[in-house]
């Protein structure tokens, strides 16, 4: 279900490169994919280790904007 949703996702951001930006459609399918996300984070019983993973990431992003 997961892979379906992203699908979804991409198929939208594929028709906004192509200038058929409909905000609306890839709102809510980046909604679907959070939630499969979460639902993923929950079955895997991993999400410390997301959350951590994420800040790491999140500050290592910052370190090299201000380079």
């Amino acid at each position: 279900m997961v892979f379906e949703e992203m699908s979804e996702l991409q198929k939208e951001l594929c028709k906004a490169l192509r200038g058929n930006k409909v905000t609306g459609n890839i709102a809510e399918e980046i909604a679907d994919v959070e939630i499969m996300l979460e639902q993923m984070k929950l079955l895997f019983g991993i999400e410390s280790l997301v959350r951590a993973n994420k800040i790491y990431k999140l500050e290592r992003l910052d370190e090299r904007l201000e380079d």
